[in-house]
């Protein structure tokens, strides 16, 4: 298979006909050409990314022992039926990504200084796959949220953050709901439109190419080879609209009406992740897990949760408020294993589908009171490595996560050198 190449932007093009191209990779079909084989991979590898962006209380997260005997925390007992096939890393964070809760947009790229008002962001992990094993799918990836309709932290080559889907009866009509003929052919001449609005660009710029420069034609070069790409990326996502969707016994989900349900929202969002994985819809996810507004109350079902989530966690410290912040995580971690167990239970070519998705469960912030970026909570679970471990690095000189994101990457196959500030894959987290 040819390799793709990465998408440019020049300075001499538009932002907006940069961004019309950009848009075009995000849905492209698996093609029998492209494998070997002539077939799809039984249980091809995937991954889920999510983030937490109020923290976590880390006293009740991470063990005191490292290693493999470590005692099961408060936290990591809502898990612990799956102790084998997960890590826990202490003593991580991303180098040189802070400023509190802006961290999120660093939190996939680690590009650094994410509050400096000259802040350029850089692609995030699961648009660097995408970019690899993308078009195999319906959807190159899928970017959800709880209640932003902003993904917060996939972010495309160009800086640019992606839009989500942050209602889980959307996703559910766009992976498994069938059009009309109607629709279809609506579907159809929008995406011829944009095809001609690809060629008016290419020709735009071959127009240009006898007046530039010899640096802006090298600019040019790139600019178009990137347009071709983008033309073949549409012609598969055309194909794509003629395909049948996959059909589900699951009905669609009625959406959550109450706001202050974050727990159920997010138990949702997993039901269909796990069913994106299972149809082969995508093998790339995000979750944007946030609570919708700084006073939104994160509701329990035994417990009465009088003040909003966010101020809950500036009074971590407090005795009287810690203990219902401690069972908001709790929450959390719950849904996680229910989510594992969802996958675990899931098997295709005599391996579950947890076995081969990695699940990267993590926070921008550290301590949850200080609202800092150092000891993030950070657990990675299925996937190829021998898990069932505590890595514990130092809490105080902290080791860089990114390389734990390129660890990552060569698990999807892609051999980088580097990714971000990484200085090498994780010590310790090996491959079964």
């Amino acid at each position: 298979m040819k390799k793709q190449s990465f998408w440019i932007r020049p300075k001499a093009i538009s932002r907006r006909t940069a961004l019309k191209a950009a848009g075009v990779s995000l849905a492209l079909p698996f093609l029998e050409s492209m494998a070997a084989s002539g077939k799809a991979p039984e249980n091809p590898d995937r991954m889920i990314a999510v983030m937490c962006e109020m923290g976590y209380i880390t006293d009740y997260l991470f063990p005191k022992k490292a290693g493999r005997n470590y005692e099961m925390t408060d936290y990591l007992k809502q898990i612990e039926d799956f102790r084998d096939d997960f890590t826990i890393f202490s003593g991580m964070s991303l180098t040189g990504v802070n400023g509190g809760h802006d961290a999120a947009r660093s939190f996939l790229s680690g590009a650094v200084n994410p509050s400096s008002s000259s802040f350029k962001n850089s692609i995030s992990l699961d648009q660097l796959m995408a970019q690899k094993i993308g078009h195999l799918t319906r959807f190159s990836n899928l970017p959800l949220s709880l209640t932003e309709n902003s993904s917060k932290f996939s972010i495309l080559q160009s800086g640019v953050t992606l839009p989500s889907i942050n209602r889980a009866s959307e996703l559910y009509k766009m992976m498994f709901i069938q059009g009309s003929k109607s629709d279809v052919a609506k579907q159809l001449t929008n995406l011829n439109h944009g095809k001609s609005i690809l060629d008016m660009v290419n020709g735009e710029a071959k127009k240009f190419a006898k007046e530039v420069t010899k640096n802006d034609k090298v600019k040019l070069d790139q600019y178009m080879t990137s347009v071709r790409e983008a033309e073949k990326r549409l012609n598969f996502k055309i194909d794509w609209a003629k395909t049948p969707k996959p059909g589900v016994k699951h009905k669609m989900p009625k959406d959550v009406t109450d706001k202050t349900d974050v727990g159920t929202k997010l138990r949702q969002m997993y039901e269909m992740v796990t069913l994106a994985f299972e149809t082969d819809s995508t093998r790339l996810v995000t979750i944007y897990a946030e609570g919708g507004g700084f006073g939104n109350i994160y509701s329990l079902k035994d417990s009465k949760v009088t003040d909003g989530w966010h101020p809950l966690t500036h009074m971590a410290e407090r005795k009287d408020k810690r203990p219902i912040l401690k069972k908001i995580d709790e929450d959390q971690f719950k849904a996680l294993g229910g989510f594992m167990k969802q996958l675990k239970s899931k098997k295709t070519g005599g391996e579950t589908l947890l076995d081969k998705t990695m699940i990267l469960h993590s926070s921008n912030l550290g301590h949850a009171g200080r609202h800092d970026n150092l000891n993030l909570p950070t657990i990675l679970a299925g996937g190829k490595f021998k898990h069932g471990q505590h890595l514990a690095f130092d809490r105080k000189n902290n080791y860089n996560q990114a390389n734990l994101y390129l660890s990552m990457l060569h698990s999807m196959g892609m051999n980088a050198d580097k990714f971000a500030s990484s200085t090498g894959t994780v010590k310790g987290l090996d491959f079964a």
